[in-house]
């Protein structure tokens, strides 16, 4: 038999700190001496709370971490556990270990007699379909478990609507998130459809969550689907991230009928989703009937010029919308002239993202017609890389000394060269509103520098100019030096990547 050692306990035992699970197991059947020591080991490894002592009985055990426990082989051990720890409450520690559909059915079995434990956490394994099934008939027997954590289980969309309706029926959380929670993030973790309708499932019991992004996942329509029938009953999210999840139009459909009767949603964000123009027509129709949406991203889709005019018509009677992406979106020249008709009669919008889309200068010229009627509200105005050249600045330009409430303008990667950077100097010459502007990749060399440098020299409201990548050499960088010397509020210039 193992003799007991020489030196100290509390030298033994850390030493046995660095022994593994399976071995503390084996030790504790060693003798009287061994199995206290092993004992006090392994609850100190297996059921620290974190900011809490380390229990001493079995009475004051409220956490175990199983994963430890499956790595030793001895996975039996946690329901054990659950029958002998009155207190037991919550399991940690199954996400990352690799289960499989057997390991799931075995803990379903043993759910069924744990008459303690309130949250369980098997997230990112495989336990498929078949496990899920097992998973799912424990909760439907189990009194007390509150918090069932199975999302990234490769589970397809049938086991995951037969679980949401078991959560619903039982009050049971299936995706991790907690009753309390105000703000949630699933950024980016590889959320598939089946995971999106347990995460909807769920927020029938959140009362205050009112932020959910669900950004860069997987959810397609069948996840959008979920999360818009969920957001028809529910009264506290108002601001919904779901860019970069390829819903598609259907998905887009989905979450307009969901627009037409939520009350609190007003920040809804649905870039890079691959809507065409069906999806946006349908937008576009909610936001006629919605009076709460202030802030809508439709940028990195494909609307084209029909889904633009549907959103414009829906501009010329939406009172609450405030700003508006429909960067990169195949827009062309018909899209941008309904757009700018819009605006002539909205007077909500304050924030337009138009760049990315080749509306060329007929297109930017409607849209200078609209800055200068009087009515358009548009204090931050994106324009970059949409094709324009020496017309299309000459007429923003134009627009910019008779507009008042501009602050904002970026009209870089156009092809606005030294004639276009002219007209704009003189817009900055009169303009007693526009506090940034950006000018890179535009082609502008020296004549179109020394025009702004003579511009700034009189401007007393640009705190930040971008003249980046662009063709000036020592000749204008010099007359902006001279520049900068009498303006007392340019904050910002950057002149990198020129011919200096």
């Amino acid at each position: 038999p193992l003799q007991q050692p020489s030196f100290s306990a509390d030298a033994t035992e850390a030493a046995l700190g660095l022994v593994d699970v399976a071995t503390l197991v084996e030790l504790k059947g060693l003798g009287g001496f061994w199995r206290a020591l092993a004992r006090r080991v392994l609850c100190t490894r297996l059921c620290r709370r974190d900011g809490q002592p380390v229990p001493t009985q079995l009475g004051e055990i409220t956490d175990l971490d199983v994963e430890q426990l499956i790595e030793a082989g001895r996975p039996g051990d946690a329901a054990v556990a659950g029958r002998m720890l009155p207190r037991l409450a919550r399991l940690h520690g199954y996400g990352y270990v690799g289960l499989q559909p057997a390991d799931a059915i075995l803990i379903g079995s043993d759910l069924q007699f744990m008459a303690v434990v309130t949250t369980l956490s098997l997230r990112n394994n495989s336990i498929g379909d078949k496990g899920v099934k097992a998973i799912a008939e424990a909760l439907k027997v189990n009194a007390v478990l509150k918090n069932c954590n199975l999302l990234n289980n490769r589970l397809d969309v049938e086991s995951a609507m037969m679980l949401a309706k078991i959560g619903r029926e039982r009050g049971i959380m299936l995706s991790g998130m907690k009753r309390d929670q105000r703000e949630v993030s699933f950024f980016n973790e590889g959320l598939q459809p089946a995971d999106a309708i347990l995460i909807a499932s769920d927020l029938k019991f959140m009362a205050v969550l009112t932020t959910l992004n669900l950004w860069s996942n997987s959810i397609g329509d069948e996840g959008a689907k979920a999360i818009a029938e969920a957001l028809k009953v529910n009264a506290v999210v108002t601001t919904l991230a779901l860019g970069n999840n390829n819903i598609g139009d259907e998905g887009a459909i989905a979450i307009a009928e969901a627009l037409k009767v939520t009350a609190v949603l007003t920040s809804l964000h649905l870039a890079a989703n691959n809507i065409g123009v069906d999806g946006a027509k349908a937008i576009a129709e909610a936001l006629k009937a919605n009076a709460v949406v202030t802030i809508l991203n439709l940028d990195s889709n494909r609307i084209g010029d029909e889904g633009a005019i549907a959103i414009a018509e829906a501009l010329k009677v939406d009172e609450m919308l405030n700003g508006l992406g429909l960067g990169v979106n195949n827009v062309g020249v018909n899209g941008a002239k309904a757009i700018a008709e819009a605006l002539k009669v909205n007077a909500v919008l304050t924030e337009l993202w138009l760049g990315g889309n080749k509306i060329g200068d007929e297109g930017a010229i409607a849209i200078a017609d609209a800055l200068k009627s009087g009515t358009a509200d548009l204090t931050f105005l994106d324009l970059r890389n949409i094709n324009i050249g020496v017309d299309g600045s000459k007429a923003i330009a134009e627009a910019l000394k008779v507009n008042a409430v501009v602050t904002t303008l970026f009209l870089g990667g156009n092809n606005i060269g030294d004639e276009g950077a002219i007209a704009i100097a003189e817009a900055l010459q009169v303009t007693a509103a526009l506090t940034n502007l950006e000018l890179r990749l535009s082609s502008i060399g020296d004549d179109g520098a020394k025009a702004i440098a003579e511009a700034l020299k009189v401007n007393a409201v640009v705190t930040s100019l971008s003249l980046r990548n662009n063709s000036i050499g020592d000749e204008g960088a010099k007359a902006i030096a001279e520049a900068l010397k009498v303006n007392a509020v340019l904050m910002n210039c950057n002149l990198l990547n020129n011919s200096l």
